[in-house]
């Protein structure tokens, strides 16, 4: 679980989560891609997805979405095109927002946020399709 509280940064969030990641021998997958500079995308109140970590403090009443992933095997494909077959993954990512459902992204080419400023938050699902059907990877 990662620390959240007033005064913390989501820069501060970043580096701890990056450098748990490498502990572990593991390998954060944001960072890189596509040119995405940081270990973790954290996305606070307007921002619907995709946030970089940056220095501003959190303030009590913020709405915040830490997106960590890790690469633990060598394929990582986001533009597979086609059927759905057994053995993939993929990530459900549903964002609620507060007022318009648009979303403007901003000129870093990342964060996406809500046209009206309204606030948004977000929650995900990883699922694995089977012979059978979808199993759920993810716990809450």
């Amino acid at each position: 679980m990662v620390p959240v509280s007033n005064g913390k940064t989501t820069d501060d969030i970043d580096k701890l989560v990056h450098k748990l990641a490498i502990d572990n021998e593991a390998y954060p997958s944001p960072l890189h891609y596509k040119g995405f500079p940081k270990s973790v995308c954290t996305s606070v109140n307007n921002v619907a997805c995709h946030g970089i970590p940056d220095d501003r403090p959190l303030e009590d009443g913020d709405i915040i979405n830490i997106d960590v992933t890790k690469i633990c095997v060598s394929i990582s494909d986001n533009s597979y095109p086609g059927r759905m077959l057994p053995g993939m993954t993929f990530t459900i990512e549903p964002v609620i927002a507060q007022g318009s459902e648009n979303i403007v992204i901003l000129e870093d080419g990342w964060t996406a946020v809500t046209e009206d400023t309204g606030r948004a938050a977000q929650f995900e699902h990883t699922v694995l399709i089977t012979e059978t059907g979808v199993e759920v990877l993810t716990q809450c």
